[in-house]
């Protein structure tokens, strides 16, 4: 039914099936339909009402009822997706960069931006340590293009010496033999 109304573009038909799902899995457990369960997700993510809180809460309750290799695929599927729509979002504007950070528009493009990296304290405490470190600077990369966007000088501080932190924890342990500066502007790394 879902993926009827998804197809036919039927968004508020089709959210009504995905909250009466969620009532479902609610009532009979997640990890008993948790196929059923990653479909519907995946099909909420194509509706265009769909909100990045809500994709991270998706994201959550379908890890934390996978197991295994299942869990590990799903927390990989997470930071990669909410990575690429923040990664997205800051693209367009940084393209924008000579207009007023100001407008409404820019404004809400941040907020979702910021929506979609809420999923980095979650997924930075969970069991797959290795992938995380291979991707960690790219989320502390876009926390700090956020900072620089907003202008805000103690989160330009924050994810800047968060930044040289883990370059310098990396590159100890051998994790890194070579990494490019953020940008032009900022100064070489040592």
């Amino acid at each position: 039914l879902a993926n009827m109304f998804v197809d036919a573009e039927h968004w508020e038909d089709a959210e009504t099936v995905f909250q009466q799902a969620e009532v479902f899995m609610d009532i009979v457990g997640d990890e008993k339909y948790l196929e059923i369960a990653r479909q519907l997700a995946t099909l909420e993510r194509r509706s265009p009402h769909v909100s990045p809180e809500r994709a991270v809460q998706n994201h959550k309750r379908l890890a934390a009822v996978a197991s295994g290799e299942s869990r590990e695929k799903l927390l990989i599927n997470a930071a990669e997706e909410c990575l690429k729509e923040a990664s997205s979002i800051l693209s367009t504007l940084a393209s924008k960069a000579n207009v007023v950070m100001k407008s409404r528009t820019n404004k809400a493009m941040i907020a979702n931006a910021k929506a979609w990296l809420s999923l980095y304290p979650w997924i930075s405490e969970q069991e797959n340590q290795k992938y995380w470190e291979s991707i960690r600077m790219t989320w502390i990369q876009q926390f700090l293009q956020v900072a620089k966007l907003e202008k805000n000088e103690s989160d330009i501080k924050r994810w800047t010496d968060n930044y040289y932190f883990f370059l310098r924890a990396d590159r100890l342990a051998g994790r890194l033999k070579f990494h490019e500066s953020l940008n032009d502007n900022d100064p070489p790394l040592l």
